[in-house]
């Protein structure tokens, strides 16, 4: 098992322990845009716990360049929060990183 695996497999393991319900994955859509969530994003899904929805991006940092995964991820987080407000406003927007991070 990859190092994006194991890490994306402890955000799922965490959402469940604590009660989440995931549905996964998540596609974007606004207007005639849509976001295909490959676009450097290792895991977008969706989970849902009582009256809260959340859209969560998991991003590993396995390239050999941190600093640039790091910049990719914060423009692409902004990018789906803005389109997040306009879609689907009651959904809030995560990025889960490695603590080392």
């Amino acid at each position: 098992m990859s190092a994006r695996d194991l890490f994306y497999e402890s955000v799922t393991t965490a959402l469940d322990k604590d009660g989440w319900f995931k549905v996964a994955p998540l596609t974007l859509r606004y207007g005639t845009t849509k976001l295909e969530i490959d676009l450097g994003a290792e895991q977008v899904f969706v989970a849902q716990k009582n009256n809260i929805q959340v859209a969560i991006e998991v991003q590993s940092f396995a390239a050999a360049s941190v600093v640039y995964e790091f910049h990719q991820a914060i423009g692409q987080h902004v990018h789906y929060r803005m389109v997040l407000r306009k879609s689907q406003p009651d959904r809030i927007p995560y990025l889960a990183l490695p603590n080392e991070i």
